[in-house]
């Protein structure tokens, strides 16, 4: 998750000018909705057909603009960051990988594998013919090291050791062969072993896997090989001719750090960006109006695969009653945030899990908007404003946090100066706080914050125990502090069944815990908005997101 998992969301009187030109609407004392820009403002745009896109050309490089740079490409240590997974992606291998549209496990490192009839046995056979981008020779060994490494108290990789927790051991049966067992049934021990990134013991055994100079520049097996990274500017990846599988069609990925929208813009304008993802509505908008960048570029909107969210930390004196979270969500107009700040492209969130899938759940009645009912239950929990200066204080302390939120995307500037006015208005008082992103994830996993805003990436197969689990409040994913002795018992329960209707129905409770809980308040499952050059083929839509960057071709004659 941005989180992405590892398989695997108003001023008062004096309205801010974002915010009239959204259709700011107050009057009389009473909030009002505010009116949306528009009806919803792009219908959105499928992926173009591979037949659309135009006959395949060898060679050639291709720019992706990157709006953050990842805080190292060692993923397992930063698995927030999607940046760093997409290189990953590219440059290391693991076992076997879900195919990006079917989401079937295709080998990679391992040939084939059986699992036992009870399936607490995993055989992995491994290629004899891998070898590592400095040629020397990938084996068994390379296998059982990463395990080790990963498992160790030492790593900090205690949000992916969270997959890991039902292995009882593994084994190298010979030097081509690694036998996994689980002490208990899990529905995704083949998706947690299988797709963790192997890491090159010749190159990890001299030295500390935290803080090892391959994590900046990372050895693998992969399509591609890593170049150089020079900070501020670009990393660079090139085809690995000596790779054992289909054979990468681009000689170059060029990944550029372009954090300002209007320097992408004019990038793009220029022809010196091919890719650019994750667009915000209002620079999506913006450049697909350009009539010249319309007829060089596909505009797409696709996969709901992200939860933006805001985060309550329950370590706070001001979140721990459960009735001060509902409120805090009660006081947001979420449909309105969709409305205006993301121009009705996405739509609120109401479970923790995938839309689509069965353990999305939509049984259950999203907070509705309703300040009145807000404040009402913020007094019965001891909230209220006793000295008369308009802040809501209990035992002496006035209700004022900071917010603190990643710099770059303009939403959530935008969201803190929402949330900054309407808890205003209801006798809170929020700070806000621009954090650099590598500072902002280290805060994250300290605890060291008030309230906070993030976007989980995951995929249709997602273990939720990373995340909302207790013991992982200590050096895991679970940031807010969430502990309730009922999750842990669902989550516990519903990775060891392996019936889809029964551990569907545990996560549905689970679900249900979390809508009453509100240790999140969850904000909307929001599309990818982006901007691929009409020049490339290979274009498809993934669980992940828009594309396989190793996938990509340059085409002989781009569609009109």
């Amino acid at each position: 998750m941005k989180l992405a998992t590892h398989h695997a969301r108003r001023l008062s009187c004096t309205c801010a000018a974002l915010l009239l030109a959204a259709g700011c609407q107050r009057g009389g004392g009473h909030e009002q909705r505010r009116t949306a820009v528009g009806p919803r403002a792009f219908a959105g745009d499928l992926l173009p057909p591979p037949a659309a896109q135009g006959a395949p050309v060898d060679g050639g490089r291709v720019v992706v603009a990157m709006n953050a740079e990842p805080p190292s490409l060692n993923y397992q240590l930063d698995p927030l960051d999607a940046w760093g997974k997409k290189i990953n992606e590219l440059v290391m291998e693991s076992l076997a990988r879900p195919h990006p549209t079917t989401w079937v496990h295709e080998p990679r490192l391992a040939e084939s594998w059986t699992i036992s009839a009870d399936q607490r046995t995993l055989t992995f056979k491994l290629r004899r013919d891998v070898r590592w981008h400095d040629g020397e020779p990938f084996d068994a060994d390379d296998v059982i090291f990463t395990f080790d490494t990963i498992l160790a108290p030492s790593s900090k990789t205690i949000a992916i050791r969270s997959y890991l927790q039902p292995l009882s051991g593994y084994t190298k049966s010979d030097a081509y062969t690694v036998v996994f067992t689980l002490r208990e049934p899990y529905r995704y021990a083949f998706d947690a072993i299988a797709e963790l990134f192997i890491y090159p013991r010749h190159i990890y055994a001299r030295g500390d896997f935290n803080t090892h100079p391959a994590n900046r520049a990372p050895i693998g097996t992969g399509r591609y090989r890593f170049v150089h990274w020079r900070t501020g500017d670009e990393i660079l990846l090139r085809r690995n001719d000596a790779y054992v599988g289909p054979r990468a069609a681009l000689d170059e990925l060029v990944l550029r750090y372009v954090p300002n929208a209007t320097v992408r813009g004019e990038l793009l304008r220029r022809g010196e960006l091919d890719v650019i993802e994750k667009l915000s509505p209002e620079e999506w908008r913006q450049l697909t109006t350009d009539q010249e960048i319309a007829t060089r570029f596909w505009r797409l909107r696709h996969v709901p695969n992200s939860l933006q969210w805001i985060g309550w930390n329950q370590e706070r004196v001001f979140f721990r009653d459960r009735r001060v979270r509902q409120a805090l969500t009660m006081l947001l107009d979420r449909q309105d945030i969709v409305d205006n700040l993301r121009l009705g492209l996405d739509d609120p969130a109401v479970s923790w899990f995938y839309p689509g899938t069965p353990e999305y759940d939509r049984t259950t009645p999203p907070w509705p908007y309703a300040p009145e009912r807000a404040r009402a239950l913020l007094d019965e929990a001891g909230w209220r404003d006793r000295d008369g200066d308009g802040l809501r204080d209990r035992d002496g302390a006035p209700f004022r946090f900071t917010f603190i939120y990643p710099a770059g995307p303009p939403f959530y500037e935008q969201l803190a100066s929402l949330m900054a006015a309407d808890f205003q208005r209801a006798g809170i008082r929020v700070d806000t706080t621009r954090v650099e992103w590598a500072v902002y994830t280290e805060r994250l996993r300290r605890h060291e914050f008030d309230a906070c805003a993030l976007l989980w990436e995951f995929t249709p197969r997602n273990d939720p125990i990373q995340v909302w689990h207790s013991r992982e409040i200590d050096g895991g994913s679970n940031f807010v502090a969430f502990r309730n002795a009922e999750a842990d018992r669902l989550l516990e329960e519903a990775r060891r069944e392996l019936d889809d209707a029964r551990r569907i129905e545990l996560y549905h409770r689970f679900n249900r815990i979390l809508h009453q809980e509100q240790p999140y308040t969850f904000l909307f499952n929001r599309n990818n908005l982006s901007l691929v050059s009409r020049r490339l083929g290979g274009i498809v839509s993934t669980p992940y997101g828009v594309l396989s960057y190793g996938d990509l071709y340059r085409v002989a004659d781009p569609a009109p």
